[in-house]
């Protein structure tokens, strides 16, 4: 908290802040809706999304996003549970199509999770 504190003109500045507009607290008992959380070490920063964007756009690009990975999830999870494929595809190819769900599974998380800040 300190190290913000005393740098708050640089984060200003650096980030492009409304100074009249940043808090910086130490203790913060009501977490704000709608806000990006990010968490530096044992610091916690909220970004209230509410008013700076449209979150019924972004809900819905989100969900278009999702939805284009749950697909990816489904023909890759498919072709990995193709035992042709498997028995067939050299180990590199097939090694590829299991780091591919992998990626794809993190990504739909993270989807999921950015979805859920915004309904909050």
């Amino acid at each position: 908290y300190d190290l913000f504190q005393s740098q708050q003109d640089v984060l200003v500045e650096l980030a492009h802040l409304d100074r009249d507009n940043l808090r910086l607290a130490h203790t913060l008992f009501d977490r704000p809706e709608q806000a990006l959380t990010l968490v530096v070490g044992g610091i916690e920063i909220y970004l209230p999304l509410a008013g700076m964007i449209d979150l019924a756009a972004e809900r819905e690009r989100l969900q278009k996003e999702l939805a284009r990975v749950e697909d990816g999830l489904v023909r890759s999870e498919k072709l990995l549970s193709n035992e042709g494929f498997i028995a067939k595809a050299p180990a590199g190819v097939v090694q590829k199509e299991r780091d591919k769900l992998a990626g794809l599974r993190a990504q739909a998380q993270k989807l999921r999770e950015r979805l859920a800040m915004l309904k909050a």
